[in-house]
């Protein structure tokens, strides 16, 4: 997992809604059943993954001790018409993420007020996957 606090990117502390976090994505080698994907951080500690596998699901999960799953693996033909080879755009407001691939709506999960404080870029020890033009959008606050 690679992390960057939005204050060494930005000079800001936080990044609050309306949010739009984009990644490229190209899966490169390595186990095909393994999550990829883009994630971020509140000031609480709660970190908030939205994953793929090149084989074609997605899910949204958060990590704060323990993994709790907030939208179950689901199957996407267009993730794996494409491979697990795209944009993922993970987006927040109005208390709510939405979840795209490659422009394409997939799902969304409502969550209370939050602003963060970290960006992530994820994949597991044994896959390797080229993340590319990094994007975050955002109100940047102190």
């Amino acid at each position: 997992t690679t992390y960057m606090d939005i204050s060494v990117a930005t000079g800001y502390s936080y990044v609050e809604p309306e949010l739009v976090y984009i990644v490229d994505v190209e899966f490169d080698s390595g186990d095909e059943h393994q999550p990829y994907g883009i994630g971020l951080h509140s000031p609480s500690g709660n970190r908030y993954y939205f994953l793929i596998t090149n084989y074609g699901q997605y899910k949204l999960s958060r990590y704060l001790d323990s993994w709790i799953t907030l939208i179950d693996y689901t199957f996407s033909s267009s993730i794996s018409d494409a491979g697990g080879d795209g944009e993922l755009k993970l987006t927040y407001d109005d208390y709510q993420f939405n979840l795209y691939f490659n422009g394409e709506y997939l799902n969304s999960y409502s969550l209370n007020g939050k602003r963060f404080s970290g960006i992530y870029l994820y994949q597991q020890e044994n896959t390797v996957i080229d993340f590319d033009n990094v994007k975050l959008y955002g109100t940047l606050t102190d």
